[in-house]
This record gives structure tokens, C-alpha cells and sequence, in this order.
């Protein structure tokens, strides 16, 4: 067997509002969609979330009153619990043996979320990460892009399994 086939990938595609996760589990083989993971409550706007105003206080002097601020605001809070989901559907796959290499495709916020709710091994998993926004790409195109980000691990030395 060539070092191509032994080579188990999950791609994981996130953003606001969904993640899609495919799989491919070795050369010349299709590239599938395994789980799709909504949250509708990603494209909502702050407002539409948060609908209290900040409270007001006054301060120390009691002269000057000012609002008080969330130090996380509702978006970046439901950004968090749907990152947290995710990471543990990656988990869940981890721990079941069923990919030995993870690539992750997400703009540079989503990524940066999704990683700080990444376990270790999960994190020694991750062979390549795409910086890219796929909401304005035709969900049936996704996997011919998905073969583009794939087809230089596949030439690459072979990797060793994660443990």
C-alpha cells in the first residue's frame, strides 16, 4: 500500500453560522460530507441577541456615570458555545479513530475561536488550516476546493498518525 492510502482526513469547514465536515479517506477517493452542524443563531446581529442596553453606574466620585460594557458580547458568546459544539463532534470523531488528519478551513477569527476549544491531541492532529471565508461558495463546489487544499498533503512525505 502507498502512504496515500493509509492517510485518513477530516476537513472541517466553519463559520458563523455552520459547519460543514467532510471526509476522504484516501487518494483518488471523493471527498464526502459526513455532518453538517447549524447555528441559526450565528446570523444574527447584536442587537437581534442582545437586546438589553448596558447598565449605568456612577463612579467612585459618584460625579460621572458610565455604562457598563460586556466583556464578551452575545455574538462572541454564541460564537464560543458553536465552536465549543464543533470541537466536540472533532472530539468525538478523535476518540472513535475515524481520521488521522484534520484540515481546517475557517477565516482567521473562527479559527482562532475553534482552536482555543481544541484539545490537545485534536490540535496534533491539524496537518493544514485554509484561511478562507467559504459563505459566498455554492455548497456542491465545495469539494472541488476542498481537493485543491488536499492534493499537496497527498504529495507531502508521509505523516505520521497523531496520537
Amino acid at each position: 500500500m502507498t502512504p496515500d492510502l493509509d492517510r485518513r482526513f477530516w476537513i472541517v469547514l466553519v463559520n458563523r453560522s455552520l459547519a460543514l465536515v467532510y471526509q476522504k479517506y484516501s487518494a483518488g477517493k471523493a471527498i464526502r460530507l459526513i455532518e453538517r452542524i447549524e447555528h441559526p443563531e450565528g446570523r444574527l446581529k447584536r442587537h437581534e441577541i442582545d437586546s438589553d442596553k448596558p447598565g449605568r453606574s456612577f463612579g467612585p466620585s459618584m460625579i460621572r456615570r458610565h455604562a457598563y460594557d460586556n466583556a464578551i458580547n452575545a455574538v462572541d458568546h454564541k460564537a464560543r458555545q458553536f465552536m465549543s459544539e464543533v470541537a466536540a463532534v472533532l472530539d468525538h470523531g478523535r476518540s472513535e479513530d475515524r481520521y488521522d488528519w484534520l484540515v481546517i478551513v475557517a477565516n482567521s477569527r473562527m479559527h482562532g475561536l475553534l482552536k482555543k476549544e481544541l484539545k490537545k491531541p485534536i490540535l496534533n492532529r491539524i496537518a493544514k488550516t485554509v484561511s478562507r471565508d467559504f459563505n459566498y461558495v455554492n455548497e456542491h463546489e465545495i469539494p472541488a476546493h476542498l481537493q485543491e487544499y488536499l492534493r499537496e498533503l497527498e504529495r507531502a512525505p508521509l505523516l505520521r498518525k497523531a496520537g
